[in-house]
């Protein structure tokens, strides 16, 4: 996965055109060869009470990159390995202050190397809620003084990592990871699972996939009345196919059921003729 690189030629106001694919890339690999499990297997977290108890966990903790990476997951529908390369200057401005302004109406229109072959691109907006947790975010870990201050100005990563390779890192030495370089998906991955599913408990089998899948989840659970809901999200994932983005998102044949049980276009005129 390739650096994120300005394209010249933003294509509309208050949008940022990036290009995440490998052949922009400055040549510093992050990902290490791995056997993973198929995403399919990976859950979104479908009650929003348990999505309330980890925000609150990670923020209560003082962990306000992790708390700032879950919400702007589940809000934007970024995969994680674009989502960990962004960098301030993406969605911030700095300030006289030191500190840094939050950009309005963000949008993001990227070219992903899972993708990259087919040229395909997917537009991704920075809602307004996800743009109050990151000015919370980048005023508490940004400001001057503050943990991420110095990783801020010189790397620039949103979510850069404090910790360099150790001794037994399976990266080139071409691609040990500095202190400010983004904490990788693995590293996520690790985090995720032992804080939601091992410390929290919740109920769903975490990954990275399941702060999109979440995404994905509760936007369309919110707006299931609406025809355009099902398109809107096979739009934003790039998917060939509704029943394939269906599948993506987790929709149970029980929560299938109980949707179709309530669906009605109106044949109870009989029974109102009647009376």
């Amino acid at each position: 996965m390739g650096s994120a690189v300005l394209i010249d030629k933003p294509y509309s106001n208050n949008t940022i055109t990036i290009d995440f694919s490998s052949k922009r890339s400055t040549g510093k690999n992050y990902d290490v060869t791995r056997h993973e499990g198929f995403n399919s297997a990976v859950e979104p977290i479908r009650d929003p009470n348990d999505i309330t108890k980890a925000l609150e966990y990670f923020y209560s903790k003082g962990e306000y990159r992790n708390w700032c990476i879950f919400q702007l997951g589940i809000t934007s529908g970024l995969r994680a390995s674009d989502l960990l390369r962004l960098k301030v200057s993406d969605v911030a401005n700095p300030v006289c202050s030191g500190g840094y302004q939050v950009k309005h109406g963000v949008k993001f229109r990227l070219e992903c190397k899972k993708t990259m072959r087919f040229h395909k691109h997917v537009t991704v907006q920075i809602t307004p809620a996800a743009e109050k947790t990151l000015q919370i975010y980048l005023d508490l870990m940004g400001e001057p003084g503050c943990k991420y201050e110095k990783y801020f100005k010189n790397n620039g990563y949103l979510f850069p990592s404090g910790k360099r390779s150790n001794c037994n890192s399976k990266r080139s030495k071409a691609a040990y990871k500095q202190p400010g370089d983004p904490i990788d998906v693995d590293t996520l991955q690790k985090l995720l699972k032992k804080e939601l599913q091992g410390d929290l408990k919740l109920p769903y089998n975490i990954g990275t996939h399941t702060l999109r899948k979440t995404f994905c989840y509760q936007f369309y659970r919110q707006n299931q009345e609406s025809p355009m809901a099902l398109a809107t999200l096979q739009g934003i994932l790039n998917h060939s196919s509704q029943s394939t983005t269906l599948a993506y998102i987790g929709i149970t044949q029980q929560e299938t059921e109980e949707m179709l049980s309530t669906f009605d276009l109106g044949t109870d005129f009989v029974e109102r003729l009647s009376e």
